[in-house]
């Protein structure tokens, strides 16, 4: 099981760039991928996404590559003494070949470094492209471990949670229980009360007995709850993606509460039903974060 959240970074060293790779997942219903890249290396993102399908189901996926330079004065681009040098021969031969006196001052060579630091000076997708998809392959492998851990973390608080319910569901039973007959006798007792006499015999009196214990009863929602409340616990020892089936599972809980109260005569069953229906709630805010 694992969390839909996620982060992951590498970075490599290249020429005089550190190359600097992150991936971020967020929550999304299906799965959805952004890559962010300098204009140079848009031919890459193609391989970049196809590499983190196959890693993802779920979620909202964003990869964004930034190149930096190093810092390093004398490896960065705009001032390498050795392409300084290459320039200024190249500007004396041609000088030369013109018969044009050539003596560089130092406003030349602040030209000339001003040129230079006016390109962009980053390497071609072809150069970068084998370490920036292994640089890929590490970032996605960490974001991969992420979310697992706190798919873990959230494996456990949804356990104790559907425990929660499973208890819930106890107390509702129990405080459901003999219902019918309580209603009959309270019916029975008012009656007397009112000193009208009743046949218990009478035909229409047992059916209306009847369709009241039938409307009260909530046996077979108690089942259902119960079953439903064991597949979750199944489902959240896999490691397949199993957000969907909890969100459906959980949909269902829901309505069978919500039929449960609707039956409910007594207030402290309604109570309960009513709690046992905010830890669903609870528990619905927390699968939405599971792939």
């Amino acid at each position: 099981m694992n969390s839909m959240t996620g982060f992951g970074r590498s970075c490599f060293r290249h020429e005089q760039f550190n190359i600097i790779l992150e991936v971020s997942s967020v929550n999304k219903r299906h799965f959805e991928a952004v890559c962010s890249l300098p204009k140079e290396w848009q031919s890459l993102e193609r391989a970049l996404l196809a590499g983190a399908r196959g890693k993802i189901q779920r979620g909202r996926l964003r990869i964004h590559v930034r190149p930096e330079e190093a810092g390093n004065q004398n490896s960065s681009n705009d001032w390498i003494e050795k392409n300084l040098a290459a320039d200024l021969e190249k500007l004396e031969a041609f000088a030369n070949t013109r018969g044009i006196p050539f003596e560089p001052d130092a406003h030349l060579i602040a030209r000339l470094a001003s040129s230079r630091r006016a390109e962009t000076g980053l390497p071609s997708a072809d150069d970068v492209e084998s370490e920036l998809l292994k640089a890929a392959i590490k970032a996605l492998q960490d974001l991969v471990t992420m979310r697992a851990e706190e798919g873990q973390r959230l494996a456990e608080d949804l356990s104790e949670r559907i425990g929660l319910l499973e208890t819930f569901t106890t107390k509702i039973e129990l405080s459901a229980k003999d219902t019918a007959n309580e209603w009959r006798d309270r019916l029975l007792e008012r009656l007397r009360k009112a000193e009208l006499s009743i046949d218990l015999d009478d035909e229409r009196v047992l059916k209306e007995f009847t369709l009241f214990a039938d409307k009260a009863d909530i046996s077979e929602e108690i089942t259902r709850l119960r079953s439903h409340c064991i597949q979750f616990r199944e489902s959240l020892n896999t490691k397949d993606a199993v957000g969907r089936k909890l969100e459906f599972i959980l949909q269902e809980i829901s309505r069978e509460l919500n039929t449960l109260c609707a039956k409910a005569s007594r207030p402290e069953t309604n109570r309960l039903g009513l709690d046992a229906r905010n830890e669903v709630e609870k528990l619905r805010e927390q699968v939405l974060n599971l792939e």
